[in-house]
């Protein structure tokens, strides 16, 4: 049986599909996959990622017939922030996490407004949001920085099914909501879960490493890409891809220490393990390597690509990209779309790097 069809079995879909077709949305055509990567500085390995995934898609694009199409079409943002990324390159700055203006660009998009259960969302406390030297600084306003700006216009003039995006520091997959300690909620959960599920086994992430944002992970956070996507830009199917975590065993004492510390509190050689896939001599060991890092997570693009390949499994895909209309989002608003285009005007080139792949 194909995977997807199984796992509908699971989702009891029937109610909630007729309830999204009430919206008179027809889905066809391929579907369209959105990937952003390094959206933090000290993340940068994940643009490597990136740019191996839209390689891959090129491929499947050259080999492709008439009878044998690709069923999906990809966006890829290789480098959501260079400039933060280019300061994390630097000796002794294998910490940094926010843009050029001390920015965390995945703090800087519009918070929810409240949970899909009805409860209130994370909001972190104000004296640190105020705080420039906070790790999470936010900025001043949501989409005041050009590179979020740019992003959330991308992705809405994509308009993806699928969006990925990759980050380095655990090893999950999760889906909305980061501010929000919820297990799996509603429809679009279980389908979220349903798809999650399946591309972990062709990349290897165990399925207990597979869930809400703030539940997987141990913590809230607010302003995310990921509950914007699902929130306010109606992504049906929005992920994090938590891509990385050096082992919990044989690396000495450096490894050892990051499990201790803070990443705020980290020294830049700690950050590096924790964050960057590579070898390096002046290691205590090598922990890992970007080669060995890509080619673990290369297969996700044909994962994709056979699901909606499948007649079966691309029937039950499109069923689940009619996205159930939650009543807490239900007039969620459109002024993120005005939020932040002032700053992209001001500073146009100050960017991330968005080359497109198909």
């Amino acid at each position: 049986m194909p995977a997807l069809v199984a796992l509908a079995a699971l989702c009891s879909l029937a109610g909630a599909v007729a309830a999204s077709d009430a919206t008179g949305y027809e889905r066809s055509g391929p579907v369209r996959v959105f990937v952003a990567c390094a959206f933090h500085g000290r993340e940068w390995a994940t643009e490597e990622l990136c740019r191996a995934w839209e390689r891959r898609v090129e491929h499947l694009r050259r080999v492709a017939t008439p009878n044998a199409p690709l069923w999906t079409e990809w966006r890829f943002v290789h480098n959501v922030n260079p400039e933060g990324s280019a300061r994390a390159r630097e000796a002794g700055n294998a910490c940094q996490r926010g843009n050029g203006r001390g920015v965390d660009l995945n703090r800087n998009f519009p918070r929810i407004p409240r949970c899909p259960s009805g409860s209130d969302p994370y909001h972190p406390p104000l004296e640190l949001v105020l705080r420039r030297d906070y790790e999470e600084f936010p900025g001043a306003e949501p989409l005041s920085e050009p590179e979020t700006a740019r992003l959330a216009r991308e992705l809405e003039a994509f308009e993806p099914d699928v969006a990925f995006f990759v980050h380095t520091g655990a090893e999950a997959i999760v889906y909305p909501y980061d501010a929000c300690f919820e297990p799996v909620v509603g429809v679009n959960g279980a389908r979220q879960h349903a798809f999650a599920a399946e591309i972990a086994k062709h990349v290897g992430v165990p399925a207990h490493r597979i869930g809400t944002g703030a539940a997987k992970l141990g913590y809230a956070s607010a302003g995310t890409a990921l509950d914007w996507a699902a929130w306010y830009a109606d992504v049906a199917l929005p992920f994090v891809l938590e891509t990385y975590e050096p082992p919990a065993r044989g690396c000495g004492e450096l490894v050892a220490a990051t499990r201790r510390v803070p990443t705020a509190n980290m020294t830049s050689d700690q950050c590096e393990v924790t964050f960057v896939p590579r070898s390096a001599a002046k290691r205590a060991c090598a922990v890992a390597d970007i080669e060995g890092y890509v080619r673990r997570w290369l297969p996700l693009v044909d994962a994709v690509e056979a699901l909606a390949a499948d007649a079966e499994d691309r029937a039950t895909l499109q069923e689940w990209l009619l996205k159930a209309i939650e009543p807490s989002s239900v007039g969620a608003g459109e002024a993120w779309r005005d939020a932040g285009r002032a700053a992209e005007d001001d500073d146009d080139d100050d960017g991330g790097d968005h080359e497109d792949g198909q």
